[in-house]
């Protein structure tokens, strides 16, 4: 009996589970509605919008050029060497591979190629002669900073240079058949590097290059240079050549009425050079011996006398010249850069601080009782020279002349009127200026300044080119004229930077400031057959520098009296 309740039990739990599992309409209660199965879909995310980068370049005539782009973010840069095709640039790049914006640089260089270096070398051909448009030595540059999805517009300019030499000759001495047979070459450095990311050009090529121009139809002569300044060019730049006459010109310090400092970027620069044949001088007329003067050395007022043992040579030379000493009387103030800033034009006002160092030591006991100079007084080498220092405090690094440097200091000028005027109670005026520099003119002047205590500068010319300096002193010859003058020159930093040495011959090179210059006296046809005076320059036996002008700068004693007679002290 319990077995046959066994398997009523079973039986009951299989009807009721095969009652919970309807599979079909038979199995619905009636009314009752079953939703059918559905199988979702597979989500698939939505796909990144692929939005390739356009450019525009201008000028519309670019064939090939390299991209550099610099995405947001500070993420790997990316370069690209482009190429112009029948349906546009052919750049594979989208800006999903970028970000939301990107940094574009661009160049076009002959045979530049992209680089995954910083900065690259370009370099400029020296001989250009066969390049009418200077494409091979041209670099153009563009750059554009973009957002994500907008077209990359590229602008492109030259970082280069272009140099236009122009020549005629005004005397009609060469002919047009002779200028136009001339053979023209620029000295230059020829290298640059330049920043791949802002296109910035950097440092420029130790070494020193003849470029060979192009010849124009019209009979100039263009070349393609890098940016560089040109005071390292003032007395030697452009050589002329035409049969057996060979002419150097410097750098001239003025362009158009304005100061010519560098050749700048993307900046044409015309010179034009007046190129006359030399003239046969006639014979200088005969002087008389002014004894008084002969054979003598003479040394400005105050410059110590110096011992023979003190004489050496600038190194490599066969010129005398002595090493700066305190209490020597003479001063050297030197730029620290020759080539560019902060004074590389600034040789007046070191000539000017020059002199200012002359007359406070001279003037010590007056200034003492005067008891308001408040100015810069220290010197303890060539390149640290607080009145040097002064006056690049308050003047950018251009030209100007000694004689305003000098009142400037002393009695203030209406034009820069800060700073300076530390003796406009005393002194209206203090220097002068003699203008025109012939021979007779010149031992006359510079004999009255050894006798009336004065200080000395002057300022050379060498085809348009400038520059000012100092004198110390002179030697005379058996006719009682100047046949050397002792200068220090604010650009010969260099001769003061070696180790001391001996030659095989027996010379002593030592660190030298002030140097010895022997001087001609040459019939000038510029002007009008006056005889001037020339200073040999860096090479023995050429004397190729021009006297153009004298500054004077006294010790204004009288005034000193009057001031004293009224203020008391």
């Amino acid at each position: 009996m319990k077995r046959d309740k066994l398997y009523i039990l079973v039986w009951l739990a299989a009807i009721l589970i095969a009652a919970c599992s309807r599979t079909d309409d038979a199995d619905k209660l009636p009314g009752e509605v079953i939703p059918p199965t559905v199988t979702p879909p597979a989500v698939t995310p939505p796909a990144e919008i692929s939005v390739p980068v356009q450019i525009k370049v201008s000028p519309e005539s670019v064939e090939r050029l390299q991209l550099f782009v610099f995405p947001e973010g500070g993420e790997k840069r990316m370069a690209h060497t482009l190429e112009r095709t029948e349906n546009g640039w052919n750049l594979d790049l989208q800006w999903n591979e970028i970000g939301t914006g990107a940094t574009f640089t661009a160049f076009i260089a002959d045979g530049l190629e992209k680089t995954e270096d910083e900065t690259f070398l370009h370099s400029v051909q020296t001989n250009q002669q066969e390049d009418a448009s200077g494409a091979k030595s041209d670099l153009l540059f563009a750059s554009a900073t973009m957002k994500s999805g907008n077209t990359v517009e590229l602008q492109f300019a030259s970082l280069m240079s272009r140099l236009i030499v122009s020549l005629h000759s005004s005397d009609g001495s060469y002919s047009e058949a002779e200028l136009a047979l001339a053979k023209v070459s620029v000295r230059s450095h020829t290298s640059v590097s330049v920043s791949v990311s802002d296109g910035k050009l950097g440092n420029l090529s130790e070494q020193v290059e003849e470029v060979i121009p192009y010849r124009k139809e019209n009979g100039d002569y263009t070349a393609v240079l890098c940016p560089q300044s040109v005071d390292e060019f003032r007395e030697s730049w452009i050589s002329v050549n035409i049969g057996e006459d060979t002419k150097i010109f410097g750098a001239p310090e003025m362009i158009g009425g304005e100061a010519f400092s560098a050749l700048k970027s993307a900046v044409e620069t015309i010179i034009n050079i007046d190129i006359c044949k030399p003239k046969t001088p006639e014979p200088e007329p005969e002087h008389k011996p002014d004894v008084k003067w002969a054979n003598r050395t003479v040394w400005v007022y105050g410059v110590k006398e110096p011992a023979e043992s003190d004489w050496g040579y600038v190194s490599g030379t066969n010129q005398k010249g002595l090493t700066w000493k305190k209490g020597c009387g003479w001063y050297d103030c030197n730029k620290i850069n020759m080539a560019g800033d902060p004074d590389g034009s600034m040789c007046w006002a070191a000539t000017a601080s020059n002199m200012i160092y002359w007359w406070l030591d001279q003037n010590a006991d007056n200034i003492r009782r005067f008891g308001k100079y408040i100015g810069p007084t220290a010197y303890n080498s060539s390149t640290s020279c607080a009145v040097f220092d002064y006056f690049k405090r308050y003047f950018v690094n251009e030209g100007r002349n000694t004689l305003f440097g000098l009142n400037w200091f002393f009695v203030g000028r209406l034009s820069m009127p800060n700073g300076g005027n530390f003796f406009s109670d005393v002194f209206d005026d203090v220097a002068d200026v003699v203008d025109g520099v012939t021979a007779d003119g010149f031992n006359s002047r510079m004999k009255q300044a050894f006798t009336d205590k004065e200080a000395i500068g002057f300022y050379v010319k060498m085809m348009g080119s400038y520059h000012e300096m100092s004198i110390w002193g002179a030697d005379f010859d058996e006719n009682g004229r100047i046949s050397a003058v002792y200068i220090t020159d604010s650009n010969d930093l260099s001769q003061e930077e070696i180790t001391p040495s001996v030659s095989a011959d027996g010379r002593r090179f030592i660190p030298v400031g002030l140097v010895r210059h022997p001087v001609a006296y040459k019939v000038s046809d510029v002007d009008k057959g006056e005889t001037m005076v020339y200073m040999e320059g860096s090479v023995e036996g050429s004397f190729t520098l021009k006297f153009e002008a004298l500054h004077f700068l006294g010790l204004m004693e009288d005034e000193w009296k009057e001031y004293f007679s009224t203020h008391g002290n």
